[in-house]
């Protein structure tokens, strides 16, 4: 009986370090635009640079989200702003950020 007991307590230290090993993503995004970026007009954004992601999620730098590994987004007026990409991976995560020029 004490050699289940050291496989089950050994299976079990396994698992507690297998499932610690999950590998952190490795956030890019590229800006899909041809020129200058302009106000209402569709800007794209791309993550499949990205390594070891699950899930995707924007933050376009005004007050806008989106999930994905692609998406689109229109913005009302001219600044900079600051887009996070944030990738995530069980629970793991780690950003980029890019600052966008918009202009009238």
């Amino acid at each position: 009986m004490p050699t289940f007991k050291y496989i089950t307590v050994l299976v079990m230290a396994i698992v507690t370090t297998l499932s610690s090993c999950v590998l952190r993503p490795v956030p890019c995004f590229s800006v899909m635009e041809d020129g200058k970026m302009k106000v209402h007009e569709e800007v794209h954004f791309n993550a499949s640079c990205t390594a070891n992601a699950t899930s995707f999620s924007w933050d376009f730098g005004d007050g806008s989200s989106a999930a994905g590994l692609s998406t689109k987004h229109k913005y009302d007026y001219s600044a900079n702003f600051i887009v996070t990409l944030t990738a995530i991976r069980a629970n793991k995560s780690e950003s980029s950020t890019q600052v966008l020029t918009i202009e009238n």
